[in-house]
Order: structure tokens, then C-alpha cells, then sequence
């Protein structure tokens, strides 16, 4: 059990997926997949302050299917949810003042429009809430336009990525036309997706040879730049990317912690990172200089599975497999960090072919032996486990 109790909260199951929109109160998505597991899928509505986590103050079921990613519209009142077994679940959200928002699933033909694709790996809205990106297990690439639901774009085998996609983002200052993704395989690609048109696929710098990009967000603040998280090693890096005047790629690179990054995010603002990692601690650094700003050790008893910012960036949620929330104040700036810069050509940044950077390792799960009586949760936390670790390792 974590040390530091502010803002901890713990819940019956665990816990993939975190959305936080304006208000008094977040979603938090999570459960044991399959029936036989006996742990309950569901929507949890949780009161949320800067400091302190409520219990669920409503919950909506989902069936015999997990939530593992959601993805909120920018105007909160709609949630997407990309379920365990495939297919997406669109949530509509009723504010209701200071009560619990009430939430119900919009039977609207979504599920069943992507269920006949392959599991939806990530999703993400554009900042204006006009388009959807998604990313699957296969490589394939869509985008969605809002609330039509009409495919704009799908990029499928030699078109698309050659492994499963691990994260999605539109960039702001191209109003939104421009998608990064990066895939298990380690690579990271750029799309001007209205034209179909691949850009650029990111290559490490030296020093970085053989990691793996893990997460994207472009910045926010009106630069044409972007975030990436870097495993490289067993060990997490941030790196931004921005453009010069002179049309240089400038690389600032920083050893964020010892342990490989397993969720991301950038603030509204985007004035703060957040990541968590694979041993359950939650960092967040300022994207200018990326200055450390918070560390919390312990945070989580194992892997983050999900991160994400209030909407005045003043905090971030947290959750985790362990089946814990935690709520953390992003603060002032304690320190300059030991981050590094370097100026390469476009040429050396950016390819369009060549071998893909290799993978970082991941850390197995091992179970203690149990006796009989309790050998069955053990199981059911295995399975919620196993399928946690299938999707962000």
C-alpha cells in the first residue's frame, strides 16, 4: 500500500482507463474482462478535488467487456470507451450541477461500426473536437469525423504501421491535420492524414539506439513541436521535438526515471507532462526545459495504466491494475533537471523507411502460491492482471 494517503483511493477492481473533464467529478474505467473472472466491468463516477479522491459516487456497468482506453470530447459530454474484446462503447454524459453527472451507453451503431475491425488499441479527440483518431491492433489507422461518425481516413497494411499502435494525437497548430502514432514495434510516424500522405517517421538519437517510442502529444501552447515518450534500456526518457526558424528539428532529451513509461500525457495548457511508470511512481515535468515540477514515490503498488490532467492543469489522476486511484498537485518548479539539447538536420531526424527501433523488455508477473480459499480472487486479479500487461507492454 502506498505511503502517502492524500488523494488515494481504492477500489473494487482494477482500474485502465481516466477521463477528466470540468467539474467536480471524473470517470474512471476498469474490471476483470471475461464473466468467468467474477470482478464486475464498469464506469466509476468518483468526486474529485485538488487533494482527495471520493468513493464512487455512481457507477455504470458495462457488461462482460473492459473499458481499457476512453478518450473525452472536449466539450465533456461524451465519453468513448475502447473495450477489452474490441469494439468501442460511446458514453453520454448529463451534467447535473453539483450532483453526479448521470451517464448512459448511446446505442447509436459505433460499437458495432468498429467491432468489425480489429481492437482498438488507443483513441484520441482533436482538441476542437471535430475528428476521433484511433489506432489498432493490426496497424490500421482511422479517423472519425464528429458526431457523424463518417471515416475520414483508414490506413491499413502497408499503409498504416507494421505493428499494433500504442497512441494517437492531432497537433493543434495544424488544426488537426497532422496525426503522430507510435506502434509496439517502436516507431513513431506522422501523417497530414487529409491527404494520406505518411510525413515522417522519427528516428532516436544516437545515444538512444534501440528504444522505443512509447507515447506522443503534440504541444499545445501553439508551437508546431511535440512530446514523446522514449523506454530505452529499462529506463523512461522525454524528448521534444521543435522545429527552428531555419527549419532545424531541435532535439531537448531528458532521463525522466529508471523504469519504462507506461502512460502519458500533456496538460491543456500544455504547460506540464505527466507520466507514470512500469513500478507504479508518477512524475511530471514542465515542457518548458522539461524541468522536473513532482515526484510520487510508491504512487501505485504496481504499473500506471492511465494518466491524465484536470482541465486547469493544476492536477493529475492516476490509476493503475492495482485498482487504485490517486490525485496528485502539480507544483512549482524545484529544479533545472540534467535533460540534454542538441540541434540535427531534418535529414537525420526524420525517415521514411529503414529498420524500426527494437523494443524494450518488459518485467513478468509472477503469483504466490494461495491456499484454497483464496485461490480464485488470486486468479481473478491474474486475469485483470494479464490483461492489463497485454496492453501496455
Amino acid at each position: 500500500m502506498p505511503k502517502q494517503k492524500e488523494g488515494f483511493q481504492k477500489f473494487s477492481s482494477a482500474l485502465y482507463c481516466a477521463s477528466w473533464p470540468a467539474g467536480q467529478y471524473l470517470f474512471l474505467g476498469g474490471g476483470g474482462g471475461k464473466r468467468s473472472s467474477g470482478i464486475p466491468n464498469k464506469l466509476e463516477v468518483v468526486h474529485a478535488s485538488k487533494e482527495q479522491l471520493s468513493p464512487p459516487a455512481a457507477s455504470l456497468p458495462l457488461g462482460n467487456d473492459a473499458p481499457m482506453r476512453s478518450a473525452l470530447h472536449p466539450s465533456g459530454r461524451s465519453l468513448l470507451l475502447a473495450m477489452g474484446n474490441g469494439g468501442l462503447q460511446r458514453i453520454e454524459v448529463r451534467p447535473q450541477g453539483s450532483s453526479p453527472p448521470d451517464v448512459s451507453v448511446e446505442d447509436d451503431g459505433l460499437a458495432e461500426q468498429i467491432r468489425g475491425d480489429a481492437i482498438v488499441q488507443c483513441l484520441r479527440f482533436s482538441d476542437d473536437g471535430r475528428f476521433v483518431g484511433m489506432g489498432f491492433v493490426d496497424g490500421s489507422v482511422q479517423v472519425l469525423e464528429w458526431p457523424s461518425l463518417r471515416c475520414l481516413l483508414h490506413l491499413k497494411d502497408q499503409r498504416g504501421m507494421r505493428d499494433a499502435l500504442r497512441d494517437v494525437d492531432f497537433s493543434p497548430a495544424h488544426r488537426s491535420r497532422i496525426l503522430a502514432a507510435t506502434a509496439e514495434d517502436g516507431t513513431c510516424a506522422l501523417w497530414h492524414w487529409e491527404r494520406g500522405e505518411q510525413v515522417a517517421v522519427m528516428e532516436l538519437p544516437p545515444e538512444l539506439k534501440g528504444g522505443s517510442f512509447n507515447r506522443v502529444r503534440f504541444a499545445r501552447d501553439g508551437s508546431m513541436g511535440f512530446f514523446t515518450a522514449v523506454n530505452c534500456r529499462g529506463k523512461g526518457w522525454l524528448l521534444h521535438w521543435a522545429q527552428t526558424l531555419s527549419g532545424d528539428i531541435s532535439l531537448l532529451s531528458q532521463r525522466a526515471c529508471g523504469d519504462i513509461v507506461t502512460a502519458f500525457d500533456i496538460s491543456p495548457s500544455g504547460h506540464a507532462l505527466a507520466f507514470g511508470h512500469s513500478e507504479g511512481e508518477v512524475k511530471i515535468f514542465a515542457t518548458r526545459k522539461l524541468t522536473p515540477l513532482r515526484r510520487v514515490k510508491r504512487a501505485h503498488t504496481i504499473f500506471v495504466t492511465a494518466i491524465t490532467f484536470s482541465q486547469d492543469g493544476e492536477a493529475v489522476v492516476s490509476t493503475s491494475a492495482d485498482a487504485t486511484a490517486r490525485v496528485t498537485l502539480v507544483v512549482s518548479p524545484s529544479g533545472s533537471g540534467s535533460g540534454g539539447s542538441s540541434k540535427l538536420s531534418l535529414k537525420q531526424m526524420l525517415h521514411v523507411s529503414g529498420k524500426p527501433p527494437c523494443v524494450a523488455g518488459s518485467k513478468p508477473v509472477s503469483l504466490l502460491r494461495a491456499s484454497a480459499a483464496i485461490t480464485r480472487r488470486l486468479l481473478a486479479l491474474w486475469i485483470s492482471l494479464a490483461l492489463a500487461m497485454h496492453a501496455w507492454f
